[in-house]
């Protein structure tokens, strides 16, 4: 923190955002950033990618819980060659970011300053490689037709700094919606959005993440034991098997099975009107889509106009 506090400027408000973004990094593990406006916030990036990829070497033979890993993560090549774009108009100028970079000694870390760049550019970055986005520099649904298809279709993430704030009397000001420009521009998309906003601050204190979503990687079925191999699970049912016979009693185990069969009896409908539930609750939800549909035909706001963001 003491050898990157002499390029932290106040009114830039990043001095939560930077260590929040080095945990998000060290949390997703993107291989490629790609970051609007560099400053503050780029040795925090560099060195989580560093440290991620350090991780990626160690991990598989050291982990003290090996089933815990994901082996495909790391036969895909993991965190090993990470990447970091910094694409920078200029326009602040901080004679010690360089300085800074270079005390930092980030190693293999492919870091790439693309100074000068307008935001639109999209210089040699192929459409699904970016890990994360992080923007703290102007967006628009121009910056979302160029840098939107670049992220990763499989849980790609983009943060936007500053596009909500406090206002006065408990009002609150936006420059825009991110969700709704991002529907308009790309309708067919699936993806998660969400606003994190900093109760203490007017302005610089905000971020709205938008993740990319692939229907195809949706999860195909719900456990406990999700993603695991049979033999994998059956370890995991002769852990639970002995902690049930120290933790609970026989008739309360009982009881919890009753209570799954007559779930699982619910969700198939059989039995107990369970189907007729079902195909009403369909209805239901078809009539709330029609009324929907035709009130967006209605009124079409801009992506400006959005209260919910």
């Amino acid at each position: 923190m003491d050898t990157v506090s002499t390029i932290y400027l106040h009114a830039y408000g990043t001095e939560h955002m930077a260590p929040y973004l080095y945990s998000l990094v060290r949390f997703h593990r993107p291989t490629h950033i790609v970051e609007f406006g560099g400053g503050y916030t780029t040795p925090f990036l560099a060195k989580a990618l560093e440290e991620n990829r350090q991780d990626a070497i160690l991990e598989p033979a050291n982990h003290p819980v090996p089933l815990m890993l994901h082996r495909e993560f790391y036969e895909q090549g993991g965190s090993l060659d990470p990447v970091l774009t910094v694409i920078d108009d200029g326009s602040q100028n901080n004679k010690d970011f360089e300085a800074v970079m270079d005390q930092l000694d980030i190693q293999d870390v492919d870091i790439q300053f693309k100074h000068g760049a307008k935001h639109s550019d999209a210089p040699n970055v192929p459409d699904d490689s970016v890990g994360l986005i992080w923007n703290d520099a102007q967006w628009d649904p121009d910056y979302l037709k160029h840098w939107w298809p670049k992220l990763k279709r499989d849980g790609g993430l983009m943060l936007l700094h500053n596009v909500i704030g406090n206002g006065a009397d408990g009002d609150r000001w936006a420059v825009g919606s991110p969700r709704r420009a991002l529907k308009q521009v790309f309708p067919h998309e699936k993806f998660e959005f969400l606003t994190l906003i900093e109760p203490n601050k007017r302005y610089q204190g905000s971020v709205a993440m938008l993740r990319r979503l692939a229907p195809e990687k949706r999860p195909t079925f719900y456990s406990f034991l999700w993603g695991m191999s049979k033999k994998e699970r059956k370890k995991v049912e002769q852990i639970q098997q002995v902690q049930s016979v120290v933790v609970g009693s026989s008739e309360s185990q009982e009881e919890h099975a009753k209570w799954r069969q007559r779930a699982m009896h619910e969700a198939m409908g059989s039995g107990g009107g369970g189907g007729q539930k079902l195909n009403t609750q369909k209805k239901q939800e078809k009539k709330k889509m029609k009324k929907k549909k035709k009130r967006k035909k209605k009124k079409k706001n801009s992506w400006r106009d959005d209260l919910e963001l």
